[in-house]
């Protein structure tokens, strides 16, 4: 489970218009283009797909090519190297995955999951309650017993932070990255990869297409906005407040909900650490201030972690502009990533109340003073 403040640590350039639907031409087959998405690839070749995945530094930085063969053919699997598609026996080391299995429709085809008791989508966690998903240890080399004993089809697994699997195993580990996108819009766009090993490509593209005009139509009405806010947003944690870089998913975000991000021309891809003076003097400024935050039935600003009397004299929170992102209480690490049309739904009800009396906030909310 990846629970960090990664809406702030990831690169977000300009929402553009989606790739050209007609498939490009590639020496070794057909690559079908992603409209946002940069981390992975589906190419069509005379033997049938290929899927390849990318670290941090893009193409120049393949974590993965995988072979993804028709099962109704037959034909053997080779661990490590190809999959028997659509895969019916999937085993999760990353609990994001599940929540594009869900959508998708195939959370059935989920054996075992790590950390099973946090998952929030309806299907796995009935699944776990009855007995039928197995708990996996959250670290691969505990569970790879355990994993060979329940032979999955396929293991998705984040990239980062252990060790690379190992190539003698007998299933295939395929690491999911989705949190290494630039653009909201990019992020779901993995549920084309899921898409493309579930055999849900058709569902995935319909879903897509829906989620993609809403948001490309939120964000247009935005653009030449007058009276944009001055947002603030940002966590405190263990006496230290941090925000995200200009270049992020959430900067892009605020600006596309008709924000102006106070922080929009620093950093480059990490969150920005900034002293109580800097925090002080952008509450003076900032008509909007926003929090990521992990509390337990929150209701009123006092019980904000890090605001002291001389952040609650400052003009933002002394109007009582004050909106948060509680994981308490909203999926954000889960759900939210599929949903990024409803994130800047509720960002741009909270800039222009106004023409939005009447949204009620999934993900962002404000609060009473």
């Amino acid at each position: 489970m990846r629970k960090a403040l990664i809406w702030g640590a990831i690169f977000l350039p300009t929402c553009r218009p989606a790739a050209d639907a007609d498939r490009s031409a590639h020496a070794n087959g057909t690559i079908e283009p992603n409209a946002f998405a940069t981390h992975f690839q589906v190419q069509r070749t005379v033997d049938g797909m290929q899927l390849a995945v990318f670290g941090p530094g893009g193409r120049a930085d393949t974590l993965g090519t995988y072979a993804l063969q028709d099962a109704s053919i037959g034909g053997p699997a080779h661990a490590g190297r190809t999959l028997n598609v659509p895969c019916r026996q999937i085993a999760l080391m990353t609990t994001t995955a599940g929540y594009f299995l869900e959508v998708l429709g195939v959370a059935d085809r989920v054996i075992a999951s790590v950390y099973p008791e946090e998952l929030r989508t309806n299907g796995l966690r009935e699944r776990y309650r009855s007995g039928v998903l197995v708990e996996l240890p959250g670290a691969p080399d505990a569970a790879r017993e355990q994993l060979i004993a329940l032979h999955p089809d396929v293991v998705f697994d984040a990239p980062y932070g252990h060790s690379r699997p190992l190539n003698d195993q007998p299933y295939t580990t395929v690491p999911v990255c989705e949190y290494l996108e630039h653009a909201p819009l990019g992020r779901a766009e993995w549920l084309r990869f899921f898409g493309a090993i579930t055999g849900t490509e058709a569902r995935a593209d319909s879903i897509l297409k829906t989620v993609q005009d809403r948001y490309r139509a939120m964000a247009s009405s935005r653009t030449g906005s007058t009276g944009r806010p001055t947002v603030f947003f940002g966590s405190y944690w263990q006496g230290r407040w941090s925000v995200p870089a200009g270049d992020s998913y959430m900067a892009r975000l605020i600006t596309d909900a008709g924000g102006e991000y106070l922080h929009a021309g620093e950093g480059h891809g990490e969150n920005l650490g900034l002293s109580i003076e800097q925090v002080l003097a952008d509450a003076a400024l900032a008509d909007q201030w926003g929090m990521i935050v992990d509390v337990k039935d929150l209701e009123r600003s006092a019980q904000l972690p890090g605001l002291d009397q001389r952040l609650v004299s400052a003009m933002a929170l002394r109007h009582g502009h004050i909106f948060v992102a509680n994981t308490a209480e909203a999926d954000l690490f889960g759900k939210a990533l599929l949903e990024p049309d409803v994130l800047l739904a509720d960002l741009i009800a909270l800039f222009d109340p106004r023409h939005h009396p009447d949204h009620i906030g999934t993900y962002f909310r404000a609060i009473r003073q």
